[in-house]
């Protein structure tokens, strides 16, 4: 009934136009094609998330060095703050990570380098960190480890979001 009555083609009343229709059609599919992505980055670089390339340094047969790495690959990867790449690009934060022990202590060395594309004037930015604790307490330096450098990475994101 409401067909008929909007297209109310055999009476010979006034009929209703499609023209309308078609140009609020034609728009919403230039809007829709104008909202996709065109191309031109590849699908890394589209991401919001930062990426970080996880280098370790020591290679150590030291079973502490082996827990320790097992741990912060745990805790990086279960993070979703960030996506972790294999191999370094200009566009990813990258990490390198060491392990030093004494009689009394264990010691984890990380150096953050900014992404090339978040460079500054003076340089890429570097910053080292360093955690310790007494060696019954050794496993705890992978969750310190992990939040320091998810605040680092997210005030340098911050930061070159706002420039």
């Amino acid at each position: 009934m409401l067909l008929r009555s909007w297209f109310n083609f055999r009476n010979g009343q006034s009929k209703r136009s499609w023209w309308p229709l078609l140009v609020t059609g034609t728009l919403l599919i230039l809007l829709a094609l104008a909202w996709l992505p065109m191309g031109d980055l590849l699908p890394e670089q589209r991401s919001n998330k930062p990426q970080l390339v996880v280098n370790y340094l020591s290679l150590a047969t030291d079973p502490r060095f082996s827990e320790l790495q097992t741990e912060l690959n745990q805790r990086l990867q279960s993070r979703h703050e960030w996506r972790l790449r294999e191999v370094s690009t200009d566009y990813a934060w990258q990490v390198s990570i060491g392990f030093e022990t004494t009689v009394d202590t264990t010691v984890l060395i990380a150096e953050l380098r900014a992404p090339a594309n978040l460079e500054v004037a003076a340089g890429r930015e570097i910053q080292r960190i360093r955690v310790q604790a007494p060696n019954e307490a050794a496993l705890v330096l992978p969750e310190q480890l992990v939040k320091v450098l998810t605040e680092k990475v997210e005030t340098g994101e911050n930061q070159a979001n706002d420039l």
